[in-house]
């Protein structure tokens, strides 16, 4: 009845270890793909900002080549409505540096989340394997030391044992 108990208890406790991994490995896998899904998001909208800002700097330099204090038709000065836009656009480039500088940190974090749930995972596989080889060497053990013995052949042997 106690081998039966310890077999159970064994046979529980490596289900048990056993789906924790498989839920570990589930889990590893969903975050990967929501980090790889974020990263693509984050590469094509950082692209954008990118080219946007590439274009705001070549009108900067083309509106750079226009003649200074040129009037356009609402009676304003033109170079000062430039004036305006290039604040505009040096406001938009801290921003996009500012936001670079966020992504990278952003990236940094989730690459060392990762690394730290990789990590985890594998010192969960690697305790579960000795504790499995452990468990299996003590029910090796007491099954060796149940097993019956085969009784001596010599009377006297078995008189001397079994007294």
């Amino acid at each position: 009845m106690h081998q039966t108990l310890l077999n159970n208890l064994g046979d529980a406790a490596i289900s048990l270890v056993i789906a924790c991994l498989a839920f570990s490995t589930a889990w590893l896998q969903a975050k990967t793909k929501r980090l790889a899904k974020q990263k693509i998001s984050l590469k094509s909208h950082a692209a954008n900002l990118q080219e946007h800002l590439e274009k705001a700097r070549t009108d900067n330099e083309t509106v750079s080549e226009i003649k200074e204090q040129v009037t356009n038709s609402h009676g304003t000065n033109l170079r000062a409505d430039l004036d305006r836009v290039l604040v505009g656009i040096a406001r938009l480039d801290r921003r996009l540096d500012r936001f670079e500088t966020a992504q990278d940190e952003v990236n940094r974090q989730a690459i060392a989340s990762f690394g730290r749930m990789f990590e985890s995972t594998e010192n969960i596989r690697r305790s579960a394997t000795q504790e499995h080889e452990r468990i299996w060497h003590a029910v090796d053990k007491i099954q060796t030391e149940q097993a019956p013995h085969p009784p001596p052949r010599n009377k006297f042997l078995v008189e001397l044992l079994w007294h």
